[in-house]
């Protein structure tokens, strides 16, 4: 299969790194197949650009309503 598309993020969740990564991959008769980049994943090789942001640290925790781990600093979570 071949990486046609990889984006992402990584953060902290509960004090290391955590890396939030969305991948879509094609095969050779032209399907597609697309979903999280879980741990234990083997990719035979792949070029990544990572940009550092400046700023407020991207920390993750848990979210009671959502029920999902999401970033404390920025603005994609409201207390």
């Amino acid at each position: 299969m071949e990486i046609l598309s990889l984006s992402g993020n990584v953060s902290i969740r509960d004090g290391k790194p955590f890396v939030h990564a969305h991948l879509v991959l094609g095969d050779p008769q032209g399907k597609v197949f697309g979903g999280h980049l879980l741990p234990g994943t083997t990719l035979f090789g792949c070029e990544v650009f990572i940009d550092v942001l400046e700023g407020d640290e991207l920390v993750r925790e848990f979210d009671q309503r959502t029920g999902l781990h999401l970033w404390k600093s920025g603005y994609l979570l409201t207390e």
